[in-house]
């Protein structure tokens, strides 16, 4: 009888385990994913904010077009379109090396 108490414990103890492993698990995902998100509003409103200084000052460009400012002498002259397109570089670049770190933990 005092086995089967033991035994009863012990399966007791080993699923509030896997139950706060799997919760941990579950917080760890939502909050990358909400992060993920949050980079990614921020630099489609960065994006944006580019791509309209650019057409004030050559009005038909695309969101394709600023991927290449210096084919365009009017955009590389102008030092707010390169502050705001090196604004927006960085934010990218801050979202790439977190996901690498959250990739990197999970292996």
């Amino acid at each position: 009888m005092k086995e089967k108490n033991v035994a009863s414990i012990v399966s007791i103890v080993s699923n509030e385990q896997c139950v706060e492993q799997n919760i941990k698990q579950n917080v760890e995902t939502l909050i990358e994913t909400l992060i993920d998100a949050l980079f990614e509003e921020l630099i489609t409103h960065q994006r944006m904010k580019v791509l309209g200084l650019a057409r004030d000052k050559i009005p038909h460009l695309t969101g394709d077009d600023i991927l290449n400012p210096h084919d365009y002498p009017e955009l590389c002259a102008d030092p707010v379109f390169n502050y705001e397109e090196g604004f927006a570089a960085g934010l990218l670049a801050a979202q790439i090396a977190v996901r690498a770190r959250v990739f990197r933990e999970r292996r």
